[in-house]
Formats: C-alpha cells, sequence, structure tokens
C-alpha cells in the first residue's frame, strides 16, 4: 500500500492527466452527434446545409475517440448550427416556392 500511495504523489499532475487520458470512465461524456436530425435535415429541408451539417456529425465521434474533445464539442455544435441552418432555409425556400408557383400559373 505504501508503495503506491508514494507513486500517486510523484508526478501527480502529469500522472493525472495520463490517467484521465488512459481510463475511459474519467473521459468527458460524448457530445451528441445530431446525425440522425442532420439527415433528417438534408433529406426534407435544405439539401446544402444538410450536407455540411452531415459532415460535422459525422465527425464527432471520430474526434471523440481520437481524445480530441474539445473538437468533438465544436463538431457537435456545428452540426447542430447547420442543422438549424437547413431547417430554416427549407422554411423560407418553402414559403418562397408555393405563392411564386401559384403566381407563374
Amino acid at each position: 500500500q505504501g508503495l503506491s500511495h508514494g507513486q500517486a504523489h510523484d508526478g501527480s499532475a502529469q500522472d493525472q492527466h495520463q490517467t484521465h487520458s488512459a481510463q475511459p470512465g474519467q473521459q468527458p461524456p460524448m457530445p451528441p452527434t445530431y446525425l440522425f436530425w442532420a439527415i433528417a435535415a438534408t433529406l426534407v429541408c435544405c439539401l446544402p446545409a444538410g450536407v455540411v451539417a452531415i459532415i460535422y456529425a459525422s465527425s464527432v465521434s471520430t474526434k471523440y475517440f481520437s481524445r480530441d474533445y474539445a473538437g468533438a464539442e465544436r463538431a457537435s455544435k456545428n452540426a447542430q448550427i447547420w442543422i438549424i441552418v437547413s431547417i430554416v432555409a427549407g422554411i423560407v425556400w418553402g414559403s418562397l416556392y408555393i405563392p411564386l408557383s401559384i403566381l407563374m400559373q
């Protein structure tokens, strides 16, 4: 017990960092990928913005499992933003398309 206790105090900041990155129990939780919503927004709302959302959403897991936790968080937030952009663009396009198609007849 004394040896393990002594080892815990030697280079404790470095040991804590290595322990944090090595043990899955101490990793921050994986941010949401929003992949389902990105695909749905692509199919239903706006294809270009939806594709960007899918790219960001699919990179969340890759970054997280590469221990790039900040990158995974940024990718998750960017996916969420592009999903919203896709939905808003789809609503704007749909609300303009219907009246314009009626006027053109």
